[in-house]
């Protein structure tokens, strides 16, 4: 995990030549480590809405209220984040139903 840290941190420093940081590869390297936190944590409380509820493996990113965070998020971001961010092929190593991946040569000018 320090790893990913190092990563994520070598990231957002970067500077590209128009003042942006590599953003996209340090989102997807957090949320990588969001979800192993999530995995290494499952079975603690935290509390989400104001209730106790555990880290299961179906719903690692609540580990984002966990105290190692510090954030009140409610289920309802959580989730969004979650559905809208985690990237199946990334932490799963799964393509979603339907998608395909197709070989194919690059032409030069590609």
């Amino acid at each position: 995990m320090l790893v990913h840290l190092f990563t994520i941190r070598a990231c957002l420093s970067h500077r590209k030549p128009d003042g942006g940081c590599l953003g996209f590869p340090s989102t997807l390297m957090m949320l990588c480590l969001i979800d192993a936190f999530g995995t290494y944590l499952r079975g603690e409380e935290v509390v989400i809405d104001g209730k106790g509820q555990k880290i299961t493996r179906g719903e690692p990113f609540r580990v984002l209220n966990h105290a190692l965070f510090g954030l009140k998020l409610t289920s309802r971001q959580i989730k969004t984040i979650e559905q809208s961010y985690r990237n199946r092929l990334a932490h799963n190593a799964m393509i979603d139903t339907n998608s395909w991946l197709i070989p194919s040569r690059l032409r030069k000018n590609d």
